[in-house]
């Protein structure tokens, strides 16, 4: 019984992907990721992470603008050895940008913004989608 039971364990634990493992996306796949998160994209030796938030001047959602505003955030690709750009991208102006031989496009960004609360920096979301 304790042999079964050890030797399920062990299957169980073979099967599990080790926690350091960094998930990975398709080309043109929807993804998110929180702020120092990274994602390798399936396929390519290629890694994208998200650093942080550099400005957020979107409009709150409980008040009335003119201007919907915008976010600003900083990513790094990691394209292969030696092969490293960082980049910026905004919800408004330049969501998208040729990277490395990749096209990297900055779909959204959360929590949206209420004129009561700062947003922890750490809180902040992205959603992207990098294609070829």
């Amino acid at each position: 019984f304790i042999a079964a039971l050890l030797l399920a364990a062990a299957l169980g634990c073979a099967h599990s992907p080790p926690a350091h493992e960094i998930p990975a996306s398709d080309l043109g796949e929807r993804f998110e990721l929180r702020a120092g998160e990274s994602r390798r994209i399936a396929g390519t030796p290629a890694k994208i992470t998200f650093e942080r938030i550099l400005s957020d001047n979107r409009c709150a959602i409980d008040v009335v603008c003119i201007v919907a505003g915008e976010a600003r955030a900083s990513f790094r690709l990691d394209a292969g050895p030696g092969r490293t750009e960082t980049f910026t991208l905004d919800t408004d102006r330049n969501p998208t940008a040729e990277v490395g031989g990749f096209g990297v496009s900055l779909l959204s960004v959360s929590p949206a913004p209420r004129s009561t609360v700062r947003i922890d920096p750490k809180s902040y979301a992205v959603e992207l989608m990098v294609t070829r």
